[in-house]
């Protein structure tokens, strides 16, 4: 299966939420929701992540990521 630039997925090796940010020939490039380090993941290691995944992730019902809770 091949997923959109923009789409959250889980690399199943890590078991991790990520952003599709492109493609490395067969390969997705995923980055952290909260940005960090890409990571090449072949595409039969992803699958869609769920809603409850995304909101364990701190991504919103629009897709976009909330940002971080700081204490004072």
């Amino acid at each position: 299966m091949s997923y959109r630039t923009g789409a959250y997925v889980v690399d199943r090796r890590r078991d991790q939420v990520a952003r599709v940010m492109g493609h490395n020939g067969h390969f997705l490039l995923l980055r952290p929701p909260r940005g960090g380090i890409e990571w090449d993941c072949p595409p039969e290691w992803a699958r869609l992540a769920s809603q409850a995944e995304l909101r364990a992730a701190g991504i919103t019902s629009r897709g976009t990521e909330r940002p971080e809770k700081t204490t004072p």
